[in-house]
C-alpha cells in the first residue's frame, strides 16, 4: 500500500533536490483511481492504454508490485511531489503490508514527471535509479512523445523489480 509509507520518489523538478519552496498544500480534489492507467491529460490513445494495462498486469504477477501510471494535463499550483503523495494515500497502491506500489505521475502541461514509491521497494527504486529513469522518459517527452516515454519508464520499472523478484527466488 502506498498510502501512508511514501517516503521517496524522483521527479524533474527542484524536488530532485529536496527543495521544497513552499509547504505542502493539500490537494483537495485529486483524482480517482479508475484502473491500472488513469490518463486524465488525454496523451494515450486507446490501443496503447491497453497494452500499458495488460503490462502492467504481467509485472504485477511476476512481481507482486503494482504500478499505476497516472497522467494529469496540469498540477494547478502544486507540487508533484505533494499531488503524487496525495494519490499515493488516497489509492493505497499496493500491498499494505509489503509496501510496494509505485505511481509513475506525468504532467504534461507543466513538464513535470514523477515516481513515487513505496517504502518496500525504496532499495530496488532509489531516489537516484527513479531519478535515472525519469532522466530516460524525458528524451522522449521533449519530442512530444509522451507514450513512448512511457513506456520506457514502465519497461525500466518493470525490468528493476523483475531483478529483484529473482533475487528473492533464487535467495
Amino acid at each position: 500500500m502506498l498510502a501512508p509509507v511514501l517516503l521517496g520518489g524522483c521527479d524533474s523538478s527542484n524536488d530532485l533536490l529536496g527543495l521544497h519552496p513552499e509547504p505542502a498544500k493539500e490537494i483537495v480534489a485529486p483524482l480517482k483511481l479508475t484502473g491500472r492507467v488513469v490518463d486524465a491529460a488525454n496523451v494515450i490513445p486507446p490501443d496503447k492504454e491497453a497494452e500499458l494495462v495488460q503490462q502492467l498486469e504481467v509485472i504485477q504477477a511476476e512481481t507482486r508490485a503494482q504500478l499505476v501510471v497516472v497522467t494529469i494535463p496540469t498540477l494547478d499550483g502544486y507540487s508533484i511531489a505533494d499531488y503524487g503523495l496525495a494519490l499515493g494515500r488516497g489509492w493505497g497502491i499496493g500491498d499494505k503490508d509489503r509496501n510496494d506500489g509505485v505511481i509513475l505521475l506525468l504532467a504534461p502541461n507543466d513538464r513535470k514527471t514523477r515516481i513515487e514509491v513505496g517504502y518496500g521497494l525504496e532499495d530496488i527504486l532509489t531516489f537516484e535509479r527513479s531519478g535515472q529513469i525519469v532522466d530516460e522518459m524525458l528524451v522522449h517527452f521533449k519530442d512530444g512523445a509522451y507514450v513512448r516515454g512511457i513506456e520506457v519508464g514502465v519497461d525500466k520499472i518493470g525490468a528493476d523489480l523483475r531483478m529483484e523478484a529473482e533475487t528473492k527466488i533464487a535467495a
